[in-house]
């Protein structure tokens, strides 16, 4: 398509302590300009479910910001890509705002500081401009950036909460997965949690690691696998049976019954690492 550019990201941490096992925050920023229109994709890996407060996005390109709760955005707006973007995660609560992990396209880490003043501002419905004399807490002219441009196939609609399977021929085939790029820090969840056999019985071709937090909390990390090959990364949140959906879920998460409970479960696309609508 004429005018078309899409660019991605991966997310770095910038401040400790709100990552589900102490650990990195990880994940993916995508975006895509074209014909006037803007769409944002953040998948976030490793980010502690919240019971008070959320988290919020920015993306800049260096003309117009906008501000936006996860997992996306998309609107018609003269979004330019072509130098990239720069993306400010930030922890929500109150007046309070905390940068907690950015992704950065291109050379535009110096984004990151008016994004953040933006934020404080709150004007992301209004599609802020931004102040370039912004001072941050965060020295973001240290952090490296990452740019990958490789064409990504768009997501398929998702079936049910079993992930039934499709033989689809991926674009772009020989293209790094976001399951590849992700796939040293999925393993070490496997290997530091113990399985959640429960989910595993419960859909086929799955396996799942229960992550523990806090006093007595958890939620579910799982790849569903088609012929042996990833097909969707999974996020399971424990609830009891017939219980409601959390509400940063509502829309997008599926609800699977296991012996003795239920899981609200919001699965990504392990090519794209993008969410899939229930």
């Amino acid at each position: 398509m004429a005018g078309y550019i899409k660019k991605i990201a991966l997310i770095k941490t910038l401040k400790a302590g709100y990552s589900a096992d102490g650990g990195e925050l990880k994940g993916l920023v995508r975006c895509e300009c074209y014909g006037g229109f803007f769409k944002a994709e953040a998948s976030l890996i490793n980010f502690a479910p919240l019971t008070e407060g959320a988290f919020r996005l920015g993306i800049s390109d260096g003309e117009r910001a906008v501000i936006f709760d996860p997992p996306s955005y998309e609107s018609e707006c003269e979004f330019n890509l072509s130098k990239g973007f720069a993306c400010l995660i930030c922890f929500c609560r109150g007046e309070s705002i905390t940068p907690v992990a950015c992704a950065v396209s291109g050379d535009n880490q110096y984004l990151l500081a008016s994004l953040e003043d933006a934020m404080k501002r709150d004007g992301g419905e209004k599609q802020p401009r931004y102040d370039d004399e912004a001072i941050a807490e965060v020295n973001y002219y240290e952090l490296e950036s990452d740019e990958a441009g490789a064409a990504v196939r768009e997501d398929k609609e998702s079936e049910e909460g079993d992930a039934a399977c499709k033989d689809e021929e991926a674009e772009g085939a020989g293209e790094e997965t976001f399951f590849e790029r992700m796939k040293g820090d999925i393993d070490k969840i496997f290997k530091t949690y113990a399985r959640e056999e429960r989910l595993e019985g419960a859909i086929d071709g799955s396996r799942w690691a229960k992550i523990t937090y806090g006093t007595n909390n958890h939620y579910a990390f799982g790849v569903v696998y088609c012929g042996g090959k990833p097909k969707y990364l999974g996020y399971a949140v424990p609830v009891n049976r017939g219980g409601d959906c959390p509400g940063s879920l509502r829309g997008r998460a599926v609800y699977a019954e296991v012996e003795g409970g239920a899981y609200w479960i919001l699965y990504q696309d392990a090519s794209t690492g993008v969410s899939l609508n229930a």
